[in-house]
């Protein structure tokens, strides 16, 4: 949550702002007092719930599914039970086989085997609301 202060246009009061971070023990050299962070680690994202109960951040997915997969055109993973994903590719260019190996192996081997994968592919997967577009979103 952040409180601007200094907006006197727009204040925004205990707006969330989904950053994570480390707190701090220490105190701002201006003397205000209020609580500090050390670091920001990054936006609160969607957590992959495995059906062990483990939680895992969705930028693990991001990393090596998309980041380091192949070239596609968009891509989301979807949560829609404790154990299955539906990965949502876009039919350009159309994916092949190697494609659909490449993220069902590679995520069995981050999930776990007992998650299991299947694919959707769609003509274009559309933004939030926000406009913002989430590569890995939980139903769950």
């Amino acid at each position: 949550m952040v409180t601007d202060l200094l907006n006197y246009g727009m204040p925004m009061i205990r707006y969330n702002i989904g950053d994570l971070g480390t707190p701090s023990a220490e105190t701002c050299p201006c003397g205000r007092g209020l609580p500090l962070m050390k670091d920001v680690q990054g936006r609160a994202v969607d957590k992959i719930v495995l059906p062990s109960g483990k939680q895992l951040s969705s930028i693990t997915l991001v990393l090596y599914l998309v980041d380091n997969g192949p070239a596609v055109g968009q891509v989301q993973i979807v949560q829609d039970a404790i154990d299955h994903l539906t990965i949502k590719i876009t039919d350009d260019p159309q994916p092949d086989e190697s494609v659909f190996q490449y993220y069902k192996d590679t995520a069995k081997e981050i999930l776990g085997p007992e998650m299991n994968i299947s694919f959707d592919i769609v003509n274009s997967i559309p933004r939030e609301a926000s406009g913002k577009y989430r590569f890995v979103k939980s139903l769950l």
